[in-house]
Formats: C-alpha cells, structure tokens, sequence
C-alpha cells in the first residue's frame, strides 16, 4: 500500500528539498502539499518522480504521516498547534547523499 504523506507548509523550493530527499532514499510516497498559511506560492514548482496536489483544505485522517514544508521553526510551532496535530505521525525526510538536484538548471 502506497504511503500517503502530507506536507504542511506554503509549497515552493522546500517542497522540492523534501521530494529530493525522498527521491534519494528511493521513497515514492502519495505526496500532498497543504498550503494552510495563507500566502500566494511565489515559486511554483514541480518535480518528475512525483505527483504532487496543492490543497487549501483538507482531512488530516486521511494521512499516514506529515512533515512540514517551512523553514522557521516559529511557523512550524504555530501551525503544528493551529492544526491541533500530535507530533508522533512527523518524519523526518533525510537527504541519502550529497546530489545535484534532478530539478537543478545549470548554466
């Protein structure tokens, strides 16, 4: 059964570092993106190994586990606590390697 992982944040370039690791470690979960904080997306982004939905509401039962996709620990404090979530479905997603990006443009 396929993992379904929801990544909790605004979802542009972090989203992709998440993918990456995920990619890395040859993990292909269902990957869906809540944007839950109210700011346009300013980077869209996409990546090949994945498809990816962009949310705006959601169920959260519907999900085996949840990382989350900004960069200050505040946001992360204040939307684990907005969402009422418990912190034992979070994963951390560790990159396997030092890599260029598969979505990286060089030159």
């Amino acid at each position: 059964m396929e993992t379904k992982l929801l990544i909790v944040g605004k979802g542009d370039n972090i989203v992709t570092m998440i993918l990456d690791n995920l990619y890395s470690n040859d993990i292909k979960p269902k990957v869906t993106v809540y944007n839950n904080l109210s700011l346009p997306i300013t980077n869209p982004f996409h990546h090949d190994d994945f498809k990816i939905q962009i949310l705006s509401n959601i169920n959260l039962d519907d999900y085996d586990v949840f990382t989350l996709g900004v960069y200050q620990p505040k946001l992360k404090k204040q939307i684990i606590k907005n969402l009422g979530l418990t912190t034992d479905k979070f994963i951390n997603i560790i990159h396997n390697g030092l890599d260029i990006s598969k979505m990286s443009k060089i030159g």
